[in-house]
């Protein structure tokens, strides 16, 4: 059986979460590490903006211990919203790699009107043939930080592994644990009226948002801070924005810091469905029971989700 590992780190604040997922087999994934560390600083902010050398030596030294005896191939690092640029884009699905990309960053220049020299990828998600249009589209999620982030944050790493390093955006993460769970939940077919779910992260410096439609990553925003009833408002006017109803989300999940379920009952009137928290451990071929059940997973759901793929 071919196996492989793949790492991840994510950069929230104080704390640094880490995850080694072991890929086996058609869809199984087994948790080889999984954990914290804490620190007096903050820890993107330290990595993507400031590079203060002690708080990076602390940083490639925690990093070098919990990851000792790693034989993951790549290591991906979460960057979360306001760090970086995102946005979603359709092009036709004939275009070339190079046509493509200069579309992208013509559509990056339009929505960020960025001077600095950025570094761009472009994932692509999954092709469609929309009404009344000629030719398929391929979809694509483009990711855009500051060459200099990028450069530091890659110079970190190759500190301490030779895996292969790639950056990615918190809402991936999620958006690949919702497609994981959705893929063993009720069929699209059994929720006909309601095919969608709605991932709702609340973190005390900002709001993310991301929709999944079966095994289909459909988009993701932010938003700045607010109470966790403002998720709600921002949800359902991105809804909108998307031409869909509330009552089109089969199931809402909750992660992130420092908010309950009770701070979210309000979502059950406005989506018909109780709002549940988004455990990545059911992703995995772990038994919930294996773990402290006081043990909030939910924080960690971007950094297992990168970590699956």
């Amino acid at each position: 059986m071919d196996a492989h590992a793949r790492a991840s780190i994510d950069l929230q604040g104080t704390q640094l979460r880490y995850a080694e997922i072991e890929h086996y087999g058609a869809g199984r994934y087994h948790l080889l590490r999984l954990g914290t560390c804490d620190f007096d600083f903050d820890v993107a902010q330290a990595i993507l903006e400031t590079g203060a050398p002690a708080h990076l030596r602390a940083l490639t030294d925690a990093l070098r211990e919990v990851f000792a005896g790693s034989q993951a191939s790549q290591l991906r690092v979460v960057l979360h919203p306001p760090y970086s640029h995102t946005f979603f884009s359709s092009t036709p699905s004939r275009w070339s790699v190079g046509e493509r990309r200069q579309w992208f960053r013509q559509e990056l220049a339009w929505l960020h009107d960025a001077e600095q020299d950025l570094h761009l990828t472009a994932e692509p998600l999954h092709t469609e043939r929309p009404e009344r249009v000629a030719e398929p589209v391929t979809w694509h999620h483009i990711l855009a930080i500051p060459q200099a982030t990028h450069d530091r944050v890659l110079a970190l790493l190759r500190g301490f592994t030779q895996a292969q390093q790639h950056l990615s955006v918190s809402m991936q993460g999620v958006a690949a644990t919702v497609r994981q769970l959705e893929a063993h939940a009720p069929t699209l077919e059994a929720r006909a009226q309601a095919p969608y779910a709605l991932a709702l992260g609340w973190y005390p410096t900002h709001l993310e948002y991301t929709l999944c439609h079966g095994d289909r990553w459909v988009f993701s925003h932010h938003s700045a801070a607010g109470p966790p009833a403002n998720s709600f408002f921002y949800a359902v006017t991105l809804l909108q924005h998307l031409r869909l109803p509330p009552q089109a989300v089969g199931r809402v999940f909750l992660y992130g810091e420092g908010a309950s379920l009770q701070d979210f009952a309000l979502g059950e009137g406005i989506f018909g469905v109780r709002p549940e928290r988004l455990d990545p451990i059911a992703a995995l071929d772990l038994e919930r029971e294996a773990l402290d059940p006081s043990f909030d997973t939910s924080p960690f759901a971007p950094c297992i989700g990168v970590a699956l793929g």
